[in-house]
Protein backbone atom coordinates (compact mmCIF):
# COMPACT_ATOMS: atom_id res chain seq x y z
CA UNK A 1 0.00 0.00 0.00
CA UNK A 2 3.18 1.73 0.29
CA UNK A 3 2.27 3.78 -3.21
CA UNK A 4 -1.17 4.16 -2.63
CA UNK A 5 0.39 6.43 0.72
CA UNK A 6 2.25 8.14 -1.60
CA UNK A 7 0.12 9.19 -4.16
CA UNK A 8 -2.80 10.45 -1.56
CA UNK A 9 0.20 12.24 0.62
CA UNK A 10 0.88 14.19 -2.74
CA UNK A 11 -3.43 14.69 -3.56
CA UNK A 12 -3.44 16.45 0.15
CA UNK A 13 -0.39 18.40 -0.11
CA UNK A 14 -1.76 19.85 -3.42
CA UNK A 15 -4.99 20.71 -2.62
CA UNK A 16 -4.05 21.39 1.11
CA UNK A 17 -5.42 19.19 3.84
CA UNK A 18 -8.30 21.54 5.09
CA UNK A 19 -9.80 21.60 1.15
CA UNK A 20 -9.94 18.01 1.03
CA UNK A 21 -13.21 15.81 2.61
CA UNK A 22 -12.67 12.39 3.27
CA UNK A 23 -16.31 10.54 3.75
CA UNK A 24 -16.16 6.83 4.99
CA UNK A 25 -19.17 4.60 4.43
CA UNK A 26 -20.25 1.80 5.77
CA UNK A 27 -23.07 -0.25 3.75
CA UNK A 28 -25.89 -2.13 5.06
CA UNK A 29 -29.11 -3.27 3.49
CA UNK A 30 -31.82 -0.18 3.51
CA UNK A 31 -29.56 2.62 5.16
CA UNK A 32 -25.45 3.51 5.06
CA UNK A 33 -23.46 5.23 7.96
CA UNK A 34 -21.64 8.02 6.75
CA UNK A 35 -18.82 10.34 8.34
CA UNK A 36 -16.41 12.81 7.01
CA UNK A 37 -13.77 14.43 7.90
CA UNK A 38 -11.02 16.53 6.42
CA UNK A 39 -7.07 15.96 5.60
CA UNK A 40 -6.48 17.23 9.58
CA UNK A 41 -8.87 14.60 10.64
CA UNK A 42 -11.52 17.18 11.54
CA UNK A 43 -14.80 16.12 11.92
CA UNK A 44 -16.86 17.79 8.98
CA UNK A 45 -19.77 15.11 8.81
CA UNK A 46 -20.17 13.28 12.25
CA UNK A 47 -20.82 9.18 11.60
CA UNK A 48 -24.65 9.20 11.34
CA UNK A 49 -27.24 6.59 9.13
CA UNK A 50 -28.54 8.42 5.73
CA UNK A 51 -31.89 5.86 4.45
CA UNK A 52 -31.09 4.62 0.82
CA UNK A 53 -34.31 6.92 -0.59
CA UNK A 54 -34.16 9.50 -2.52
CA UNK A 55 -34.83 11.95 0.33
CA UNK A 56 -32.57 10.69 2.43
CA UNK A 57 -29.50 11.02 -0.43
CA UNK A 58 -30.87 14.49 -1.20
CA UNK A 59 -30.54 16.33 2.53
CA UNK A 60 -26.68 14.37 2.45
CA UNK A 61 -26.01 16.26 -0.78
CA UNK A 62 -27.09 19.94 0.81
CA UNK A 63 -25.12 18.78 3.55
CA UNK A 64 -21.82 18.16 1.54
CA UNK A 65 -23.01 21.16 -0.82
CA UNK A 66 -22.73 23.56 1.96
CA UNK A 67 -19.14 21.77 3.21
CA UNK A 68 -17.78 21.97 -0.15
CA UNK A 69 -18.80 25.69 -0.19
CA UNK A 70 -17.90 26.79 3.26
CA UNK A 71 -14.56 25.08 3.73
CA UNK A 72 -13.82 25.82 0.18
CA UNK A 73 -13.49 21.83 -0.66
CA UNK A 74 -10.98 21.19 -3.93
CA UNK A 75 -11.82 17.84 -4.01
CA UNK A 76 -13.87 15.05 -2.65
CA UNK A 77 -13.40 11.48 -1.87
CA UNK A 78 -15.42 8.95 -0.61
CA UNK A 79 -14.67 5.41 -0.17
CA UNK A 80 -16.36 1.51 1.34
CA UNK A 81 -16.21 -1.98 1.63
CA UNK A 82 -17.20 -3.80 -1.37
CA UNK A 83 -20.28 -5.44 1.06
CA UNK A 84 -22.55 -7.64 -1.48
CA UNK A 85 -24.50 -5.63 -3.86
CA UNK A 86 -25.17 -3.10 -1.64
CA UNK A 87 -23.01 -0.50 -2.36
CA UNK A 88 -23.05 -0.54 -5.56
CA UNK A 89 -26.65 1.29 -6.00
CA UNK A 90 -24.90 3.96 -3.41
CA UNK A 91 -21.32 4.77 -5.15
CA UNK A 92 -22.97 4.84 -8.60
CA UNK A 93 -25.41 7.97 -7.34
CA UNK A 94 -22.30 9.42 -6.00
CA UNK A 95 -20.73 9.42 -9.10
CA UNK A 96 -23.83 10.49 -11.15
CA UNK A 97 -23.76 13.90 -8.21
CA UNK A 98 -20.22 14.26 -7.72
CA UNK A 99 -18.13 13.29 -11.33
CA UNK A 100 -15.46 15.08 -10.54
CA UNK A 101 -14.80 13.04 -6.60
CA UNK A 102 -12.56 10.59 -6.20
CA UNK A 103 -14.20 6.90 -5.51
CA UNK A 104 -12.63 3.75 -3.41
CA UNK A 105 -12.76 0.66 -2.12
CA UNK A 106 -11.41 -0.64 1.31
CA UNK A 107 -10.01 -4.55 1.76
CA UNK A 108 -12.61 -5.51 4.86
CA UNK A 109 -9.82 -7.03 6.80
CA UNK A 110 -7.84 -3.96 6.58
CA UNK A 111 -10.84 -2.35 8.06
CA UNK A 112 -11.14 -4.87 10.76
CA UNK A 113 -7.42 -4.15 11.80
CA UNK A 114 -7.52 -0.51 11.55
CA UNK A 115 -10.35 -1.11 14.28
CA UNK A 116 -8.21 -4.08 16.16
CA UNK A 117 -5.45 -1.38 16.38
CA UNK A 118 -7.25 1.41 18.02
CA UNK A 119 -8.62 -1.25 20.43
CA UNK A 120 -11.87 -0.96 19.08
CA UNK A 121 -13.35 -4.35 19.84
CA UNK A 122 -17.24 -3.76 19.19
CA UNK A 123 -18.00 -3.66 15.60
CA UNK A 124 -20.34 -0.51 15.15
CA UNK A 125 -20.92 0.84 12.00
CA UNK A 126 -19.85 4.52 13.22
CA UNK A 127 -16.36 2.86 14.26
CA UNK A 128 -15.90 1.23 11.15
CA UNK A 129 -16.79 4.69 9.25
CA UNK A 130 -13.80 6.23 10.92
CA UNK A 131 -11.73 3.52 10.00
CA UNK A 132 -12.65 3.58 6.65
CA UNK A 133 -11.42 7.26 6.67
CA UNK A 134 -8.61 6.84 7.88
CA UNK A 135 -7.28 4.32 6.03
CA UNK A 136 -8.53 6.40 2.70
CA UNK A 137 -6.19 8.92 3.94
CA UNK A 138 -3.29 6.79 4.67
CA UNK A 139 -4.00 5.24 0.62
CA UNK A 140 -4.64 2.06 1.78
CA UNK A 141 -7.41 1.27 -0.57
CA UNK A 142 -7.95 0.78 -4.70
CA UNK A 143 -9.68 2.02 -7.24
CA UNK A 144 -13.59 1.70 -7.37
CA UNK A 145 -14.42 0.24 -10.78
CA UNK A 146 -18.15 -0.08 -12.08
CA UNK A 147 -16.80 -2.50 -14.35
CA UNK A 148 -16.00 -4.96 -11.63
CA UNK A 149 -19.40 -6.43 -12.15
CA UNK A 150 -17.29 -8.92 -14.65
CA UNK A 151 -15.48 -9.95 -11.45
CA UNK A 152 -18.66 -10.70 -9.46
CA UNK A 153 -20.39 -12.46 -12.25
CA UNK A 154 -16.97 -14.79 -12.03
CA UNK A 155 -17.49 -15.71 -8.63
CA UNK A 156 -21.11 -16.58 -8.61
CA UNK A 157 -20.63 -18.75 -11.43
CA UNK A 158 -17.66 -20.03 -9.49
CA UNK A 159 -19.62 -21.07 -6.57
CA UNK A 160 -22.75 -22.62 -8.66
CA UNK A 161 -19.59 -24.57 -10.09
CA UNK A 162 -18.60 -25.90 -6.78
CA UNK A 163 -22.22 -27.24 -5.92
CA UNK A 164 -22.94 -28.60 -9.11
CA UNK A 165 -19.33 -30.50 -8.94
CA UNK A 166 -20.23 -31.69 -5.38
CA UNK A 167 -23.78 -32.67 -6.60
CA UNK A 168 -22.34 -34.77 -9.62
CA UNK A 169 -19.96 -36.69 -7.06
CA UNK A 170 -22.82 -37.62 -4.96
CA UNK A 171 -25.07 -38.78 -7.90
CA UNK A 172 -22.02 -40.50 -9.45
CA UNK A 173 -21.29 -42.62 -5.93
CA UNK A 174 -24.70 -43.46 -5.46
CA UNK A 175 -25.03 -44.51 -9.06
CA UNK A 176 -21.66 -46.77 -8.69
CA UNK A 177 -23.44 -48.28 -5.81
CA UNK A 178 -26.99 -48.92 -7.17
CA UNK A 179 -25.05 -50.73 -10.24
CA UNK A 180 -22.75 -52.98 -8.34
CA UNK A 181 -25.15 -54.24 -6.08
CA UNK A 182 -27.47 -55.45 -9.21
CA UNK A 183 -24.33 -55.85 -11.89
CA UNK A 184 -21.44 -56.72 -9.52
CA UNK A 185 -18.54 -57.06 -11.68
CA UNK A 186 -19.72 -55.74 -14.73
CA UNK A 187 -18.68 -51.95 -14.84
CA UNK A 188 -14.67 -51.90 -15.67
CA UNK A 189 -12.37 -50.85 -13.41
CA UNK A 190 -10.96 -47.95 -15.23
CA UNK A 191 -14.13 -46.56 -16.71
CA UNK A 192 -17.22 -45.92 -15.65
CA UNK A 193 -21.22 -46.31 -17.21
CA UNK A 194 -21.62 -42.97 -16.87
CA UNK A 195 -18.27 -41.84 -18.55
CA UNK A 196 -18.99 -43.92 -21.87
CA UNK A 197 -21.19 -43.71 -24.55
CA UNK A 198 -22.52 -47.31 -24.37
CA UNK A 199 -22.97 -47.21 -20.40
CA UNK A 200 -25.11 -44.07 -20.56
CA UNK A 201 -27.27 -46.24 -22.73
CA UNK A 202 -27.16 -49.31 -20.51
CA UNK A 203 -28.02 -47.30 -17.78
CA UNK A 204 -31.56 -46.45 -19.13
CA UNK A 205 -32.58 -49.63 -20.72
CA UNK A 206 -31.29 -51.59 -17.42
CA UNK A 207 -32.42 -55.13 -17.99
CA UNK A 208 -32.79 -57.79 -15.99
CA UNK A 209 -29.82 -59.03 -14.52
CA UNK A 210 -30.93 -62.80 -15.19
CA UNK A 211 -30.70 -61.97 -18.94
CA UNK A 212 -27.12 -60.72 -18.81
CA UNK A 213 -25.23 -64.28 -18.51
CA UNK A 214 -27.14 -65.27 -21.82
CA UNK A 215 -26.36 -62.25 -24.18
CA UNK A 216 -24.06 -62.61 -26.86
CA UNK A 217 -21.99 -60.13 -28.49
CA UNK A 218 -24.72 -59.92 -31.21
CA UNK A 219 -27.22 -59.16 -28.40
CA UNK A 220 -25.46 -56.53 -27.02
CA UNK A 221 -24.71 -54.76 -30.21
CA UNK A 222 -28.39 -55.14 -30.35
CA UNK A 223 -29.57 -54.05 -27.11
CA UNK A 224 -27.37 -51.02 -27.19
CA UNK A 225 -27.54 -49.53 -30.54
CA UNK A 226 -29.12 -46.30 -31.50
CA UNK A 227 -29.70 -43.90 -34.30
CA UNK A 228 -26.32 -41.76 -33.58
CA UNK A 229 -24.43 -44.72 -32.11
CA UNK A 230 -23.36 -48.23 -32.66
CA UNK A 231 -21.33 -50.40 -29.94
CA UNK A 232 -17.95 -51.58 -31.22
CA UNK A 233 -17.24 -54.77 -31.69
CA UNK A 234 -14.30 -55.11 -29.13
CA UNK A 235 -16.63 -53.65 -26.04
CA UNK A 236 -19.28 -56.19 -27.02
CA UNK A 237 -16.79 -58.67 -26.56
CA UNK A 238 -15.45 -57.63 -23.73
CA UNK A 239 -19.75 -57.18 -21.93
CA UNK A 240 -20.51 -60.23 -23.19
CA UNK A 241 -17.15 -62.16 -21.35
CA UNK A 242 -17.72 -60.94 -18.17
CA UNK A 243 -21.29 -61.74 -17.99
CA UNK A 244 -20.56 -65.36 -18.24
CA UNK A 245 -18.66 -64.32 -15.10
CA UNK A 246 -21.70 -62.39 -13.79
CA UNK A 247 -22.63 -63.77 -10.40
CA UNK A 248 -26.30 -63.11 -10.68
CA UNK A 249 -28.91 -62.89 -7.51
CA UNK A 250 -32.66 -61.93 -7.75
CA UNK A 251 -33.49 -58.30 -6.35
CA UNK A 252 -36.71 -58.09 -5.36
CA UNK A 253 -37.01 -54.13 -5.60
CA UNK A 254 -35.56 -54.22 -9.12
CA UNK A 255 -38.23 -52.42 -10.56
CA UNK A 256 -38.44 -50.02 -7.93
CA UNK A 257 -34.62 -49.31 -8.45
CA UNK A 258 -34.68 -49.34 -12.03
CA UNK A 259 -37.18 -46.10 -11.46
CA UNK A 260 -34.37 -44.31 -9.27
CA UNK A 261 -31.27 -45.45 -11.02
CA UNK A 262 -32.90 -43.54 -14.30
CA UNK A 263 -34.06 -40.70 -12.26
CA UNK A 264 -30.50 -40.06 -11.18
CA UNK A 265 -28.94 -40.47 -14.56
CA UNK A 266 -31.32 -37.74 -15.89
CA UNK A 267 -30.38 -35.80 -12.77
CA UNK A 268 -26.52 -36.63 -13.59
CA UNK A 269 -27.17 -35.23 -17.29
CA UNK A 270 -29.23 -32.27 -16.67
CA UNK A 271 -26.20 -31.16 -13.93
CA UNK A 272 -23.78 -32.26 -16.78
CA UNK A 273 -25.37 -29.44 -19.07
CA UNK A 274 -25.33 -26.98 -16.29
CA UNK A 275 -21.62 -27.15 -15.58
CA UNK A 276 -20.73 -27.21 -19.57
CA UNK A 277 -22.80 -24.06 -19.63
CA UNK A 278 -21.36 -22.67 -16.91
CA UNK A 279 -17.57 -23.45 -18.02
CA UNK A 280 -18.92 -21.43 -21.67
CA UNK A 281 -20.06 -18.30 -20.18
CA UNK A 282 -16.88 -18.39 -17.91
CA UNK A 283 -14.39 -18.71 -21.10
CA UNK A 284 -16.16 -15.96 -22.25
CA UNK A 285 -16.02 -13.62 -19.10
CA UNK A 286 -12.13 -14.36 -19.02
CA UNK A 287 -11.26 -13.75 -22.27
CA UNK A 288 -13.05 -10.43 -22.74
CA UNK A 289 -10.31 -9.29 -18.58
CA UNK A 290 -7.93 -7.39 -19.57
CA UNK A 291 -5.01 -10.21 -18.90
CA UNK A 292 -7.36 -13.17 -19.85
CA UNK A 293 -5.48 -14.23 -22.84
CA UNK A 294 -2.01 -13.60 -21.33
CA UNK A 295 -2.56 -15.77 -18.60
CA UNK A 296 -4.24 -18.19 -20.71
CA UNK A 297 -1.35 -18.85 -22.70
CA UNK A 298 0.80 -20.23 -19.94
CA UNK A 299 0.41 -24.12 -20.41
CA UNK A 300 -1.61 -25.65 -17.31
CA UNK A 301 -3.31 -22.18 -16.19
CA UNK A 302 -6.66 -22.80 -17.68
CA UNK A 303 -9.99 -21.33 -17.68
CA UNK A 304 -11.20 -23.13 -14.51
CA UNK A 305 -8.20 -22.12 -12.53
CA UNK A 306 -8.39 -18.38 -13.71
CA UNK A 307 -11.58 -18.30 -12.13
CA UNK A 308 -11.28 -19.72 -9.25
CA UNK A 309 -8.26 -17.53 -8.29
CA UNK A 310 -10.39 -14.39 -9.23
CA UNK A 311 -13.06 -15.78 -7.18
CA UNK A 312 -11.37 -16.36 -4.25
CA UNK A 313 -9.01 -12.98 -4.27
CA UNK A 314 -11.91 -11.31 -5.35
CA UNK A 315 -10.80 -8.01 -7.82
CA UNK A 316 -7.63 -8.52 -8.20
CA UNK A 317 -6.46 -4.95 -8.37
CA UNK A 318 -7.78 -4.15 -5.38
CA UNK A 319 -4.00 -6.41 -4.56
CA UNK A 320 -1.06 -4.01 -4.87
CA UNK A 321 1.57 -7.22 -5.42
CA UNK A 322 1.70 -10.72 -5.44
CA UNK A 323 3.22 -10.64 -2.33
CA UNK A 324 -0.26 -9.01 -1.09
CA UNK A 325 -2.03 -12.16 -2.68
CA UNK A 326 -0.13 -14.69 -0.57
CA UNK A 327 -0.17 -12.89 2.68
CA UNK A 328 -4.34 -13.30 1.95
CA UNK A 329 -3.88 -16.96 0.92
CA UNK A 330 -1.71 -17.74 3.78
CA UNK A 331 1.30 -18.62 1.97
CA UNK A 332 3.67 -16.91 3.80
CA UNK A 333 5.45 -18.35 6.95
CA UNK A 334 5.24 -17.66 10.28
CA UNK A 335 7.82 -17.23 12.89
CA UNK A 336 7.91 -19.09 15.52
CA UNK A 337 10.70 -17.66 17.65
CA UNK A 338 11.41 -17.84 21.59
CA UNK A 339 14.18 -15.26 22.91
CA UNK A 340 17.13 -15.59 20.71
CA UNK A 341 15.86 -18.96 19.00
CA UNK A 342 14.50 -18.72 15.57
CA UNK A 343 13.03 -22.11 15.62
CA UNK A 344 11.54 -23.58 12.09
CA UNK A 345 9.22 -21.84 10.44
CA UNK A 346 6.04 -23.88 9.04
CA UNK A 347 3.05 -21.99 6.65
CA UNK A 348 0.84 -19.63 8.65
CA UNK A 349 -2.60 -20.93 6.76
CA UNK A 350 -4.39 -17.84 8.17
CA UNK A 351 -6.02 -16.60 5.04
CA UNK A 352 -8.10 -17.98 2.43
CA UNK A 353 -8.39 -21.17 2.23
CA UNK A 354 -10.00 -21.58 -1.01
CA UNK A 355 -7.43 -19.20 -2.68
CA UNK A 356 -4.38 -21.18 -0.76
CA UNK A 357 -5.13 -24.69 -2.15
CA UNK A 358 -6.42 -23.39 -5.93
CA UNK A 359 -2.48 -21.95 -6.01
CA UNK A 360 -0.74 -25.33 -4.62
CA UNK A 361 -2.61 -26.93 -7.26
CA UNK A 362 -2.09 -24.64 -10.00
CA UNK A 363 1.94 -24.19 -8.72
CA UNK A 364 1.85 -28.49 -8.96
CA UNK A 365 0.81 -28.25 -12.95
CA UNK A 366 3.05 -25.70 -13.45
CA UNK A 367 6.06 -27.39 -12.10
CA UNK A 368 5.11 -30.20 -14.64
CA UNK A 369 4.74 -28.25 -17.38
CA UNK A 370 6.25 -25.01 -17.62
CA UNK A 371 9.96 -24.65 -17.45
CA UNK A 372 10.50 -21.40 -15.46
CA UNK A 373 8.33 -22.75 -12.53
CA UNK A 374 10.15 -26.47 -13.08
CA UNK A 375 13.73 -24.55 -12.30
CA UNK A 376 12.50 -22.76 -9.78
CA UNK A 377 11.14 -26.17 -7.92
CA UNK A 378 14.09 -28.32 -8.93
CA UNK A 379 16.83 -25.29 -7.48
CA UNK A 380 14.36 -25.93 -4.23
CA UNK A 381 14.91 -29.32 -3.56
CA UNK A 382 18.52 -29.88 -5.36
CA UNK A 383 20.38 -26.79 -4.30
CA UNK A 384 18.16 -25.21 -0.96
CA UNK A 385 17.54 -28.82 0.12
CA UNK A 386 13.93 -28.00 0.54
CA UNK A 387 11.23 -31.05 0.94
CA UNK A 388 9.25 -31.39 -2.39
CA UNK A 389 5.72 -30.16 -0.23
CA UNK A 390 7.54 -27.28 1.27
CA UNK A 391 9.01 -26.44 -2.55
CA UNK A 392 5.57 -26.87 -4.03
CA UNK A 393 4.53 -24.41 -2.28
CA UNK A 394 6.94 -21.44 -2.65
CA UNK A 395 6.24 -22.39 -6.19
CA UNK A 396 2.85 -21.28 -5.95
CA UNK A 397 3.81 -18.07 -3.75
CA UNK A 398 6.22 -17.88 -7.33
CA UNK A 399 3.24 -17.88 -9.72
CA UNK A 400 0.64 -16.01 -8.03
CA UNK A 401 3.59 -12.98 -8.13
CA UNK A 402 4.33 -13.96 -11.35
CA UNK A 403 0.25 -13.95 -12.24
CA UNK A 404 -0.36 -10.17 -10.53
CA UNK A 405 2.75 -8.80 -12.41
CA UNK A 406 0.90 -9.75 -15.46
CA UNK A 407 -2.24 -8.26 -14.41
CA UNK A 408 -0.83 -4.93 -13.25
CA UNK A 409 1.43 -4.46 -16.04
CA UNK A 410 -0.52 -6.35 -19.20
CA UNK A 411 2.66 -8.30 -19.86
CA UNK A 412 2.92 -11.66 -21.45
CA UNK A 413 5.03 -14.64 -19.86
CA UNK A 414 8.00 -13.88 -20.23
CA UNK A 415 10.27 -14.00 -17.39
CA UNK A 416 13.20 -11.18 -16.99
CA UNK A 417 15.71 -13.32 -15.28
CA UNK A 418 15.18 -16.14 -17.63
CA UNK A 419 18.35 -17.01 -20.27
CA UNK A 420 16.57 -19.75 -22.19
CA UNK A 421 13.26 -18.31 -23.43
CA UNK A 422 12.08 -21.05 -24.88
CA UNK A 423 13.00 -23.61 -21.84
CA UNK A 424 11.06 -21.11 -19.46
CA UNK A 425 7.62 -21.46 -21.45
CA UNK A 426 8.69 -25.35 -22.54
CA UNK A 427 9.01 -28.22 -20.36
CA UNK A 428 11.96 -29.73 -18.94
CA UNK A 429 12.90 -32.59 -16.42
CA UNK A 430 11.32 -32.27 -12.72
CA UNK A 431 12.67 -34.06 -10.23
CA UNK A 432 10.45 -36.22 -8.59
CA UNK A 433 10.30 -37.40 -4.99
CA UNK A 434 10.87 -40.91 -6.21
CA UNK A 435 13.88 -39.94 -7.89
CA UNK A 436 14.78 -37.94 -5.09
CA UNK A 437 14.22 -40.90 -2.66
CA UNK A 438 16.85 -42.61 -4.97
CA UNK A 439 19.47 -40.11 -5.21
CA UNK A 440 19.52 -39.64 -0.81
CA UNK A 441 19.74 -43.47 -0.95
CA UNK A 442 22.72 -43.67 -2.99
CA UNK A 443 24.00 -40.05 -1.40
CA UNK A 444 24.19 -38.28 -5.46
CA UNK A 445 22.14 -35.02 -4.57
CA UNK A 446 25.25 -34.61 -1.30
CA UNK A 447 27.77 -34.34 -4.11
CA UNK A 448 25.19 -31.98 -6.02
CA UNK A 449 27.30 -33.18 -9.30
CA UNK A 450 27.05 -31.35 -12.44
CA UNK A 451 25.39 -34.10 -13.73
CA UNK A 452 21.91 -33.91 -11.51
CA UNK A 453 21.96 -29.68 -12.34
CA UNK A 454 21.93 -30.19 -16.07
CA UNK A 455 19.52 -33.42 -16.26
CA UNK A 456 17.19 -31.36 -14.32
CA UNK A 457 17.75 -27.75 -14.55
CA UNK A 458 18.02 -25.29 -11.83
CA UNK A 459 18.71 -22.39 -14.08
CA UNK A 460 17.09 -21.51 -17.32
Amino acid sequence: MFEGNREMQKLLIGNGHRHVLIAGIDVSKNKFTIAAVNGEYEDKIKAKDVKLTKTGLNELYKEIDTIVKNEKIKQIIFGCEPSGIYYKPIMRDLIRRYPTAIFKLINPLATKSNRDQKMERGKTDPIDTYAITDLLIRGECYEFDDGEDSFDIIKEYVKELDHIVKDVVRIKNKLHAYTDEIYPGLESENTSFLESEYGRIFLRILPDPKQLPTLSKMDWKVMLRTKEYELPDYIADRLAGRCKELIVSSHKQYKTLKGYIIYLVDCYEQLESRKNRIEENLENLIIELPFGENLLEIKGLGILTIARLIAYMGNPYKFMSGKEVASFAGLVPKANQSGKQDKERKLSKKGNRKLRAELVMAAQRMISSVGYFTAYYNRLVIENRKDPMVAIVATANKLIRVIMHMIHTGEKFNPPTAKNKEAATGKINRLTKKKLIEFNKNKKLDSLTQDIKDLYHVRV
